[in-house]
């Protein structure tokens, strides 16, 4: 290898781990797909997990506390997606094949997010209280569900 080749390999491993992983490789000018649906494909894991576990506490009709904390994890785990798609942008151009993609799952993030901060500021101890911010419950809800479907859309780019 030459010095020059042998640079820009360690340039673009500096800037993957300096990027989490997260920086698109790219063939000539065009970005591939196969960044973006790895890092897709870590937070999809951790959201099934997350919303299984949310399930879970909330089946427990005696620990709301539990249940609520688990839409908090969603709300985090939403936050860091979101900042790692951001980043991941901010790092190089999006695929045209999955441009809709990135902004549907980011926006259904920022969602989510907004959702639970609703529900948060209506100061009730249980999501499942219908009692008690129903309409921002209900609004939380529907964004979860809507973000695990758009992280499911990326099946076919995931081997996830």
């Amino acid at each position: 290898m030459t010095p020059r080749v042998i640079v820009a390999v360690i340039g673009a491993f500096t800037l993957a781990a300096c990027a989490g992983g997260a920086a698109a490789t790219t063939e000539g000018s065009a970005t591939t797909v196969e960044p973006y649906a790895s890092l897709v494909a870590g937070h999809h894991g951790e959201w099934r997990e997350s919303v299984k576990a949310t399930d879970e506490a909330c089946a427990d009709s005696t620990a709301p506390d539990k249940c609520a904390a688990g839409y908090r994890a969603g709300s985090e785990l939403a936050e860091t997606l979101r900042n790692d798609l951001s980043a991941a942008r901010n790092d190089s151009e999006v695929p045209a094949e999955i441009a809709a993609l990135v902004a549907d799952i980011e926006a259904s993030a920022a969602d989510y997010s907004a959702a639970f901060e609703a529900w948060e500021a209506t100061n009730c101890a249980n999501p499942l209280d219908f009692h008690c911010g129903p309409d921002e419950a209900l609004a939380m809800f529907e964004a979860q569900g809507d973000l695990t479907r758009q992280l499911g859309a990326w099946t076919a780019h995931t081997a996830d």
